[in-house]
């Protein structure tokens, strides 16, 4: 029951600090209170946004909770969410430039614009909105909209960028993780960290090893015991080069009605593989750079792709850093499987598998029920950052 006083779906929050855009000053200013702060640094003085009214009410503004779509905590305010404007139309968001965001309500495509309110309420988080959102707009014109509502979101891949959360794909099923053998070099500790960052947000990890014409036969079959473990664990792995068209039929079967996302660092050829899986998309590729071994960054921003043989796919732009965001350490080991049934059998049962003695999950690294590369993942992971959300750059 909404308390009394207060209509329904209304709450009082604060306003949003402006601290990026300070109140300009002169230059004269500046130089005065330099020298009034005899010789203080510049970027030592405070950054806050100033407020001329009075009082409690002219520190807070009123916004409508129902237009959130679940992402504020509704029932500490106990309102019940009110019903959708009748001028309203809904959409899915399918690819965000700067400030606009293109819309599909399935006649056409609109630029939109976010209304300022929804910012106010998520100021946690780096983007508002992001390719896969069910949204609700006013249309202006065939063109253009103003987004109202976020719907509920029931998939989503995040990370943590610059102390915010940056969501990068919400409502699809499906991760699949593209890492290239060659030309960058395998890196199988991040492959797993896309595969923690997948699970946790409730999505299907698909594993894709790329450019396996650039190996021998002898290096080919290294790539046997990682996919072992993979199948081992449930999740599919498939062998492609998007060059030679080599397992691009495998490919397209396991993104066939469904909704993926691509992910994976740049020039491990994400857009290659889409063009492979649907000829005439015409994505725009990039060699890797001959100088740092390293992918040049040719996708620049998230878009949501209609298959022809059925599904979307997101293509992404090239990830190098991938941090967690409001993730628990100690849940990390649920998201390696292998781990489970030994968790049970540590002599402690607040064990982190690292120095705890009898513990049964390091035991069975010892003895190879646990390939031992995955156990170096989970330490990579675990032992990365005491806040364990800081970049990560192996």
């Amino acid at each position: 029951m909404a308390r009394k006083g207060r209509k329904k779906g209304k709450i009082r929050i604060d306003w949003r600090p402006n601290v990026e855009n300070p109140t300009r000053e002169s230059s004269s200013d500046i130089t005065k209170k330099h020298r009034e702060d005899k010789g203080g640094s510049l970027e030592d003085r405070p950054t806050h946004e100033a407020f001329k009214g009075k009082g409690r009410l002219a520190r807070r503004k009123t916004v409508d909770t129902s237009r959130t779509g679940g992402l504020v905590d509704l029932e500490r305010y106990a309102d019940e969410p009110a019903p959708a404007d009748a001028q309203w139309s809904d959409g899915v968001v399918v690819a965000i430039h700067g400030l606009y965001v293109k819309v599909d309500d399935g006649q056409r495509i609109r630029n939109c614009v976010v209304r300022r309110v929804l910012k106010s309420l998520m100021v946690e988080q780096r983007n508002v909105v992001a390719v896969g959102d069910n949204v609700s707009f006013t249309p202006i014109d065939d063109e253009t909209g103003v987004i109202e509502r976020i719907g509920e979101r029931s998939t989503l891949l995040k990370r943590r960028y610059q102390n915010r959360e940056h969501l990068i794909v919400t409502n699809v099923e499906q991760a699949v993780i593209v890492s290239a053998v060659a030309e960058p070099d395998l890196r199988i500790h991040l492959v797993d960290r896309y595969v923690v960052a997948a699970a946790s947000g409730d999505l299907r990890p698909v594993i894709v090893f790329n450019k396996i014409d650039l190996l021998s036969e002898e290096e080919l079959a290294d790539l046997d015991e990682y996919e072992s473990v993979y199948r081992s664990l449930g999740y599919p792995v498939v062998r492609t080069s998007a060059a030679q068209n080599v397992g691009i039929e495998a490919l397209r079967e396991a993104m066939k009605d469904r909704k993926s996302v691509l992910a994976g660092v740049s020039g491990v050829g994400k857009s290659s593989l889409i063009n492979a899986v649907q000829p005439g998309l015409n994505l725009t590729v990039k060699p890797v750079n001959r100088a740092t071994k390293r992918g040049q960054h040719t996708t620049t921003v998230a878009q949501l792709l209609r298959l022809d043989f059925g599904g979307y796919v997101v293509d992404t732009p090239g990830i190098r850093q991938f941090a967690f965001w409001n993730f628990d350490r100690m849940n990390l080991e649920a998201y390696f499987e292998e781990f489970v049934p030994y968790v049970p059998q540590c002599r402690f049962p607040n064990c982190s598998h690292i120095e705890e003695p009898d513990c049964a999950v390091k035991q069975a690294v010892e003895e190879g029920k646990i390939a031992w590369w995955r156990y170096e993942s989970y330490l990579k992971i675990f032992e990365d950052h005491e806040e364990f959300m800081s970049p990560w750059e192996r």
